[in-house]
Formats: structure tokens, sequence, C-alpha cells
């Protein structure tokens, strides 16, 4: 699935004995059009025709994260310097080994309206985006504060996959008016729904994941195409599960003996089915049916384990407000990096 939006137009421009550039005759009418154009023409191409600034063209080199979670993105995006993360207060403590930012900054709706004027980068990368009615992009009012030269080249959001309202609303993340809102920023908007297991990645999750393309000019628009599917199985989950460790009262002995019966079905099999991706969701391992714990899911969406701290283990909203490394992996390799 793939949408575009352009604020853009061509002109046509008509010389004074009524013909186009290509030798084509026009009427009165078309002439007059035609006058009127040629006259307004510097104008509007002046307003809507951008240079790319020197030192941002061809590649992205710096990037910035918001997010509610485990902020995979960091990791995925390794090769840029990470100017700025706004998320979490303990994000230092829960994943102690990760990389650190130039700048840590506060949650989202803590953070300044001028943050992408004071801290510039190339890349911007919303992680757990939530629909509410009547929200408003906050990271919308960053950019229009933003000069035009500062802007992200790209503005790569996460939204959850299992939403009908992205089109019919006046306030979801591709409605006809928030669409038009970029378009007076000069962004045009792009969008595809990406699961994790079609990447390589062993947490069934699906993203709706919104980019939002700085278009300086219409012959400079960054080209960005959506990765292909693998065509490698899904990976299963049993690596990436607790050894040991398992409080035995885990363990849901009301459902030993069940073996084909429509629940245990239902419930994926730890040696040959991807990871669930909420916590507490039942699995099926050789020891017996028990929940998931959010470090074992942390894992599958592509923490490292030496990153994570043994004594404290992200909660679960801030497993649900990340997203899997493997679709933001899928997502970079379209982008023109340094």
């Amino acid at each position: 699935m793939l949408h575009d939006a352009s604020p853009y137009f061509h002109i046509i421009h008509l010389n004074s004995c009524g013909t186009d550039q290509d030798g084509k005759c026009h009427s009165v009418i078309d002439n007059r059009i035609g006058q009127e154009l040629n006259e307004n023409a510097d104008a509007i191409l002046e307003q809507r025709s951008f240079k790319p600034p020197t030192g941002r063209t061809g590649t992205l080199k710096t990037i910035g994260t918001v997010s509610g979670g485990l902020d995979t993105a960091r990791m995925a995006f390794s090769s840029l310097e990470h100017v700025f993360h706004s998320g979490c207060k303990n994000y230092a403590e829960l994943i102690p080994g990760s990389q650190k930012p130039k700048v840590e900054l506060e949650s989202l709706q803590r953070v300044a309206m001028t943050v992408l004027k004071d801290h510039p980068v190339d890349l911007l990368i919303i992680d757990g985006c939530q629909l509410e009615p009547g929200c408003d992009l906050r990271w919308r009012q960053w950019a229009a504060k933003c000069p035009l030269p500062k802007r992200p080249r790209v503005i790569a959001e996460s939204w959850p996959s299992d939403t009908t309202l992205f089109h019919n609303t006046t306030w979801g993340p591709l409605s006809g008016v928030q669409r038009r809102q970029w378009e007076e920023l000069h962004y045009s908007t792009r969008c595809s729904r990406l699961a994790a297991t079609d990447y390589n990645g062993c947490v069934d999750q699906s993203r709706m994941i919104v980019l939002r393309i700085l278009n300086y000019d219409t012959m400079n628009e960054m080209k960005v195409t959506w990765p292909k599917k693998s065509t490698m199985p899904a990976r299963p989950m049993g690596n990436l599960l607790r050894p040991v460790g398992i409080p035995w009262a885990s363990y849901r002995r009301d459902l030993e003996g069940l073996n084909q019966t429509t629940v245990i079905r239902h419930i994926p099999d730890s040696r040959q089915d991807p990871m669930p991706c909420r916590v507490g969701d039942l699995i099926r391992t050789p020891k017996g049916v028990r929940p998931l714990f959010s470090d074992e899911i942390a894992k599958g969406l592509g923490i490292p384990k030496n990153h994570l701290n043994e004594k404290r283990h992200p909660n679960a909203s801030q497993i649900s407000n990340s997203t899997c490394l493997n679709i933001w992996e899928a997502v970079g390799r379209q982008m023109p990096f340094a």
C-alpha cells in the first residue's frame, strides 16, 4: 500500500504568439492565463521551490528519536549521529548498555517547540504513536517552528496497525486534514503496513509506518521505496526465552492434557511459532503453558540481552510502544545514508 501527496504543481509557460514550448496553439483565454502565469511564475517558484542547503544533499547523517518504549530505532540507525532522544526518564536505567545520544530530553509533551531548531537532524523517528480523538501531532508543530533549511528531511512515524481510523477522520495521521497540514510545511506523505515476520523478525508484530518526506522542489524529492519481503520462513521464539528463572506458579496446570483442543491450538508453540508481542500472552514450551515476560519480548524486539537491566525489566506499556528492530532496519535499507 503506497500513498503519495505532493503540494507542488507544474506551470505551463506560454509565449506571446499563443503557442506553448512544443509549438501547439492555444485559445485567447489560454494566452491570457499564460500571461498571468508568466508574470507570477518567479514569485510562485520562489515561494515553492527550494534548493537543499549545503551539507544536507543526498544522504542522511544525523538522527533524533522520540519513543515511549525501548527506542529500538537508535540501533537500526546506529551509523547515524544520534543527536537527541526524548522519551521515558528511566531509559538509561532500563537499557544501560545502549548507545547514548548527545542530548537526553524530557518526554514528548514537555519538549520545547523549538527542539528541531535547537537540535537539527536529518531523520526524526517517532516510535509508539497513539491514535487518540482530537490529538494534534506535536512533532508537526516542531517542524512548523523550525526554519525550512533545518527541518528533518524525513520524519518516520510508527503507528499501531490494527486501527481503521487512519483515513476516515480529521485527526488520523493519514486523514486529509493532516496531509494538507504537512503539505503546507513542504512534506509529502507515504505509508505502508509492515510486519516484523516479513523481514526475518521473530516477533508477531505489525506496524503502520508513515513517512513525511521533505520536498525542497519536485526535481530534488528524495525517492523512498518500500522494502521487499523476505522469502525466509518466520523464526521461532525458542532461543529468546529464559532458560531458567521461570516461577513454578507461572505455568498453567489447568491447561495440561488439552493437547488437541481449540484452546491449545491457538497458543503459539515456542519451537515453531514467532513470539506474541504482548506481555502475559500464553505460549507453549516443552515444560508447559506459561505467559511471556517483558524481558523476553524486549529481546524479541531487538534489544541485546547484555543491554538489559537484569534487576529491572520494561513494563507492558513500554513494550507496546516499541517497534521491532527488523521493521526499522527494513525501512532504513531504503534510505540514503552517509
